[in-house]
C-alpha cells in the first residue's frame, strides 16, 4: 500500500518535485491577488460545455444529476441574526457531543461560540443564545502570519469530535500546514500537536485553506492552483500535483513511516499515474465545498481568474462524491475555454456560473441548506461572493433551468474594503447555516 510522504514537508509534485497552492482569499488583498483580476487573455468566446458530462479519468464514470424537483424561491424571506462579534472569522464548525461552536480567526486563535438551548413551556425549542468565549482555545498566531491571504484558514473536527484539524500557513515559510490536535473535553491538548502536511509554497497568495470531514470519515483538503496569473505551471491539471485539487487523506492511518494514510479508494493510490493524496482535479481556488448530509453530494464555489465565478456539483457517486472528477480549470474559466488551450474531453462543467459585469469577483461556496428552521429553503445551494456582500441562493429547477436569487441579505461592509465581506460559511449539527463576515462578525441566517 501507498502512503502519503511520511516528513513534515511534502512536496507538491508528491512526492517528486515542489510546486507552488490556491483559495480565494479574504481581505482587500484577495481581490488583488487573482481573485478579480482582468485578464485580457482569458477567452470569453466560444464552444461552452455540454452540462451533461462524463469523466475520462481511471475509474471515473461520473456524471452530473438530473435537475433538482424542487420548488421556486419566490416568497423565501430571510435574515441574518448577529450572534458574536469576533476578529476576522474564517471558518465555523460544530463538534460532536457539543452544542458548542468553533470559529477559526485569521490571526491564530480559535475560539468558542457557546449555544445554549432555551425551552417553551411547552417543552419545544425556542431558539439558542449565543455567547462567545474570550479566550481562545488554542493560539497559533506565532506559527502562522495574518497578512494578505496567509493566515489560520480551515478548520474541522474528526467523526467523533476528539481531534481538531487546522489548516493555516506558516509564518516563517509560507509553506500549508494541517496539523492535529487532541481535544480534552472542550479544551484543546496543545502537547498532541501533530504535523500531516507541511506544502512548499513561495507564493504569498493562493493558499487553499479549506478542510471538511467526509462522509467517509476521511479529511477533505482544498488546495488552490499554486498561484500566478492562468496557473502558468498547468498545476491544477496534473494529477501528480498537489495544486488545484482535493486531497482526501486518512489521519488515523499514520505509522511510523507516514503521517497520515491514502485511503485505498483514492484514485491514484497506488502512487503510478498520479499522487496518492489526489481526489478531485482542475480546480483554482475551492473557496469553499461542502458535503450536502442529505444526498452526500459534493459543492464547490471554485474562484476564477478574471470573468467567470463557478459552482461545481460533483454527485454522490461509486466510490465517493467527486472521486476522479476534472473540473476543467485551467483548460477552462467557468464553461468557457481559457486562453487558448487545448478543449480536455471529459472535464465537468460548472451546474452554475456568473460574470463580473455585476461587480462580483470571487465566489464563496456555501452549503445546500438542510436546517428545520427555514422549510422553503430545503434544498437550496446558499453562497455569496466576497465584493457583493450579499448572500444568495442557487438552484435547479425540473426543466433543466437555474435559478439564482439574493435573498436582500447584507453584513456590513469591511473597513478595507467598500464592496463587502463575507469569508465563509458554517453549518451547524442542525443544519442551520451561519455567514462570516471579514468586518468582524458570525450571523445566523434565520426566518425573517
Amino acid at each position: 500500500m501507498t502512503r502519503g510522504p511520511a516528513s513534515r514537508r511534502t512536496q507538491a509534485r508528491s512526492p517528486r518535485r515542489a510546486a507552488p497552492v490556491a483559495v480565494a482569499g479574504l481581505a482587500l488583498v484577495l481581490v488583488a491577488a487573482g481573485c478579480g483580476i482582468t485578464d485580457d487573455t482569458a477567452s470569453t468566446t466560444g464552444t461552452t460545455r455540454a452540462p451533461l458530462v462524463s469523466t475520462t479519468l481511471p475509474g471515473a464514470t461520473t456524471t452530473l444529476p438530473p435537475p433538482l424537483a424542487v420548488p421556486t424561491l419566490e416568497g423565501v424571506a430571510l435574515r441574518t441574526e448577529l450572534i458574536t462579534e469576533i476578529y476576522e472569522p474564517v471558518a465555523l464548525s460544530p463538534r460532536t457531543g457539543t452544542e458548542t461552536l468553533y470559529v477559526a480567526q485569521k490571526d491564530g486563535k480559535v475560539k468558542q461560540i457557546r449555544a445554549e438551548i432555551q425551552y417553551n413551556r411547552d417543552g419545544s425549542e425556542r431558539g439558542s443564545v449565543y455567547r462567545l468565549d474570550i479566550n481562545p482555545i488554542l493560539d497559533i498566531g506565532r506559527s502562522t502570519q495574518d497578512e494578505g491571504e496567509r493566515g489560520l484558514l480551515g478548520l474541522a473536527f474528526s467523526s467523533d469530535g476528539r481531534r481538531m484539524y487546522l489548516m493555516y500557513t506558516a509564518a516563517k515559510s509560507g509553506n500549508i500546514t494541517v496539523d492535529e490536535y487532541t481535544m480534552n473535553e472542550d479544551s484543546v491538548d496543545r502537547s498532541t500537536r501533530r504535523n500531516l502536511l507541511d506544502i512548499e509554497h513561495p507564493n504569498p497568495n493562493h493558499n487553499g485553506g479549506q478542510l471538511a470531514l467526509g462522509p467517509d470519515g476521511f479529511l477533505y483538503i482544498g488546495m488552490g492552483d499554486g498561484g500566478g496569473e492562468g496557473d502558468p505551471d498547468n498545476h491544477a491539471q496534473d494529477p501528480h500535483s498537489l495544486y488545484g485539487k482535493i486531497l482526501r487523506i486518512d489521519p488515523e492511518g499514520a505509522t511510523k513511516d507516514a503521517a497520515y494514510d491514502a485511503p485505498a479508494g483514492n484514485p491514484y493510490h497506488d502512487g503510478v499515474n498520479g499522487a496518492p493524496e489526489v481526489w478531485a482535479l482542475g480546480l483554482r481556488n475551492p473557496w469553499r465545498f461542502s458535503f450536502d448530509r442529505f444526498t452526500k453530494d459534493l459543492w464547490i464555489g471554485d474562484v476564477g481568474q478574471g470573468a467567470w465565478e463557478e459552482i461545481d456539483l460533483a454527485p454522490n457517486a461509486v466510490g465517493g462524491a467527486g472521486r476522479t472528477v476534472n473540473f476543467g480549470w485551467r483548460v477552462f474559466e467557468g464553461s468557457r475555454p481559457y486562453n487558448g488551450a487545448a478543449p480536455i474531453p471529459g472535464t465537468a462543467a460548472p451546474v452554475f456560473e456568473y460574470g463580473h459585469d455585476a461587480g462580483g469577483c470571487a465566489v464563496v461556496g456555501g452549503y445546500s441548506y438542510r436546517g428545520a428552521a427555514i422549510p422553503a429553503l430545503q434544498g437550496v445551494y446558499v453562497y455569496a461572493d466576497y465584493c457583493l456582500g450579499e448572500v444568495r441562493g442557487f438552484l435547479r429547477h425540473a426543466d433543466g433551468t437555474n435559478e439564482d436569487i439574493g435573498f436582500g441579505i447584507t453584513v456590513p461592509k469591511g473597513a478595507l474594503e467598500s464592496n463587502g465581506a463575507i469569508t465563509s460559511f458554517g453549518e451547524d449539527h442542525k443544519g442551520e447555516l451561519y455567514v462570516l463576515s471579514a468586518a468582524g462578525g458570525v450571523y445566523k441566517i434565520v426566518p425573517a
